[in-house]
């Protein structure tokens, strides 16, 4: 599915040679205003990708004319069968005489602001990383899906995006609050509630435990030991009002069961975790961190390979793989530019 028109797919290409030569231009200037800088350049193409997907046609293949149809009882005063969350978003933006262009545009741009701002905590305000991240995210392929796709997803991700800024910067309160926010919105978010409760373990966690946990949850999945606990849990989160039952597999024609393809990919975030411990220097607390919460939500995705829609849970690890790149190379290419330095030091000193 392609959601950029050609014109737009250009110009963000020529933002992104003109904001990569502009912020090296910078980067002398105060860090501050080196930041509002960013800033400005991630609004404006945010804002161009989010318009440019909200005009979208409606009859596009996903789930975009159910949304539309969705808006439209509801200015009509008929409620959709939505997590309540959303359904309170959308009644706002129907109060305030919104078309449903507006809801569109909302979902992506919400998403690329979390996002710039979950890079920012990870990198800090002074790199240039956050926004190129900001690019490879427009041209990712689970952002289309999120942005024009699974609009109540997006949103909930998007919150969960500055919940988990949240929970690196230690604000751990807010963190739980911004949770519940998303549960309301999309109540697969619930995936994310252990993540806040363990966080202070499970940012201390050894790569060695959570090498053991994936191999072991991955032996335990491939097995189907995973498949009654998963059903049970989501059928008592069906009754609680989960939107779609998860557990009920024979009501839906989706591929269940452990997949090959599902756990290669999901089992990305441990991969880079292991290469980031033999190419790093020095350890980073909010890097690792950040890397140990994506490794478990891999690992969550791998025990829920047995229920149907599997890959709605998958997505809050996939959606992260640029950052997890962005860590991976870096510390990889400071190792390189470490190794350079010290062998012109070893050559002049002969």
């Amino acid at each position: 599915m392609s959601l950029y028109s050609g014109k737009i797919f250009f110009v963000l290409m020529l933002v992104m040679a003109w904001a990569l030569c502009l912020r090296f231009y910078v980067r002398d200037v105060s860090e501050q205003i080196a930041f509002y800088i960013d800033m400005l350049l991630m609004f404006v193409l945010s804002l161009m990708i989010s318009y440019d997907i909200s005009v979208r046609p409606i009859d596009i293949l996903g789930d975009t004319f159910a949304y539309y149809d969705f808006y439209l009882d509801l200015e009509g005063g008929v409620v959709g069968p939505f997590d309540k969350g959303f359904v309170y978003l959308s009644k706002a933006l129907v109060f305030l005489d919104m078309a449903y262009t507006v809801l569109f545009l909302l979902v992506p741009l919400c998403l690329m602001s979390s996002y710039y701002c979950l890079s920012v905590i990870v990198f800090g305000r002074r790199s240039f990383i956050p926004l190129l991240l900001i690019i490879c995210l427009a041209l990712y392929p689970f952002f289309f899906s999120l942005a024009a796709n699974i609009l109540r997803q997006g949103v909930a991700i998007a919150v969960l995006n500055f919940s988990l800024s949240m929970l690196l910067m230690h604000g751990r309160i807010k963190a739980w609050l911004l949770f519940f926010l998303a549960f309301l919105l999309h109540k697969s978010s619930v995936v994310f509630a252990p993540i806040i409760f363990f966080y202070k373990r499970l940012s201390r966690c050894s790569v060695i435990t959570l090498l053991w946990l994936w191999f072991f949850v991955s032996l335990a999945s491939y097995f189907g030991l995973f498949r009654n606990i998963s059903q049970i849990a989501f059928s008592h989160l069906s009754a609680l009002g989960l939107s779609i039952n998860y557990s009920d597999i024979d009501a839906s024609e989706y591929l269940s069961g452990f997949r090959w393809d599902f756990w290669f990919f999901s089992s990305f975030p441990v991969v880079c975790l292991s290469l980031y411990t033999l190419v790093s220097n020095k350890e980073d607390p909010l890097k690792s961190g950040f890397m140990n919460v994506s490794c478990l939500l891999g690992i969550f995705h791998i025990m829920l390979l047995d229920i149907a829609y599997s890959d709605r849970f998958g997505v809050y690890a996939w959606i992260y793989y640029p950052i997890l790149m962005a860590i991976l190379l870096r510390a990889a290419a400071l190792n390189v530019l470490s190794g350079y330095k010290h062998f012109l030091a070893m050559k002049r000193s002969l």
